[in-house]
């Protein structure tokens, strides 16, 4: 009996060791399953895309900083590219001329949407950088072109919209005594057309940033006893941007009359590229520079009296923007008054083609 009384104790310890031991495995299998809830979900994007849509979409992806679930597509446009740099300018970056097959993809991201193009397999993308599918550029430059001649939005046709990375901050143009930051600026050269002619504008992604890039002619006057420093580019699409260049000068922005367009338009229509210089003779003491030039679109070669009267143009512009005496001078109502203005502000807007 005390055996088998035994046999049973020990049984007993023995099963009791074996319960402990199972309701212990829980508590080890929790941790690491509770550490596996708390890792981040990985992003995937959908496998149901063809290769160039996820292609794109990885590019604005990384591009923008975003999760690639949260960009859908919108659209995919078979296209035959012109070159190598798939429809995509880059100034000063030549591209090889063979046609590539590929696609234009629109994205969508964040309330926006992105345009990319692709060759067929995805393995090349541009531009480098994001942009903005075509929408608020276009219709910047078309309200500003409108604004400027006095036209119904309407009246404004887009002839051509090209996606373009700008060699700098400035957009590609160039004006006197601006200084511009040699950074790829991603952007939109538009093209548009009203009244039978076209204008050329620059802008960035979104619109920000908007530029004529019709430059018609330039003016400038420089030197003298007041050590003058003056600066005019004037564009065919209306806009004036003046600069006073001595030390403490601003820069500043008008826009043409109906009547100065005309003036304008009627040398650029008639006369060739025209290089004007009325400079004083060099070795004049406190002698003057004045040049301008008119990019002139027509065959006729600029007579003395025209370009007299083209300098004159700019001139009265210049003035216009810049009265002297400036408003807070003490001499400024008295010379006002007496009409000293006068001749400068009839020149202005001649409408025949002197």
């Amino acid at each position: 009996m005390r055996s088998l009384r035994m046999a049973i104790v020990i049984l007993a310890l023995t099963l009791a060791a074996c319960t402990a031991q199972s309701t212990t495995v829980p508590a080890v299998l929790a941790t690491p399953t509770q550490s596996a809830v708390a890792q981040p979900t990985p992003t995937h994007i959908p496998v149901d895309l063809t290769p160039a849509q996820r292609a794109a979409i990885a590019s604005l992806s990384q591009s923008l900083g975003m999760p690639a679930p949260q960009i859908s597509v919108v659209s995919t446009e078979a296209v035959t590219w012109p070159n190598g740099c798939l429809g995509v300018q880059r100034i000063g970056v030549l591209c090889t001329l063979n046609q590539v097959p590929g696609f234009r993809i629109v994205l969508g991201a964040g309330g926006k949407q992105y345009e990319l193009h692709t060759n067929q397999d995805g393995s090349v993308i541009a531009p480098e950088q994001a942009i903005e599918a075509p929408g608020p550029a276009q219709e910047a430059a078309i309200k500003q072109l409108a604004t400027n001649l006095g036209i119904l939005e309407s009246d404004v046709k887009l002839a051509s919209n090209t996606v373009i990375e700008w060699p700098d901050s400035c957009l590609g143009v160039s004006q006197q005594g601006v200084m511009c930051a040699q950074i790829m600026t991603p952007g939109y050269l538009i093209v548009l057309e009203a009244g039978g002619r076209q204008y050329e504008y620059h802008t960035n992604q979104d619109a920000s940033m908007i530029v004529s890039g019709s430059l018609a002619m330039n003016w400038s006057q420089k030197g003298g006893v007041a050590g003058l420093c003056e600066n005019l580019d004037i564009y065919s699409s209306g806009e004036v941007y003046g600069l006073d260049c001595k030390v403490g000068g601003d820069g500043r922005t008008a826009v043409l009359t109906a009547a100065q367009r005309a003036q304008l338009y009627s040398w650029v229509d008639k006369l060739g590229t025209t290089a004007i210089d009325l400079s004083d003779p060099k070795g004049v003491a406190d002698g003057m520079t004045r040049q301008s030039n008119l990019l002139g679109t027509g065959s006729q070669k600029a007579t003395s009296a025209q370009q007299h009267d083209i300098f004159q143009f700019g001139q009265t512009l210049y003035h216009n923007m810049y009265p002297w005496p400036p408003l807070d001078h003490p001499f400024a109502h008295n010379k006002r008054a007496s009409g000293a203005m006068a001749p400068l502000a009839r020149l202005c807007c001649k409408s025949n083609a002197s």
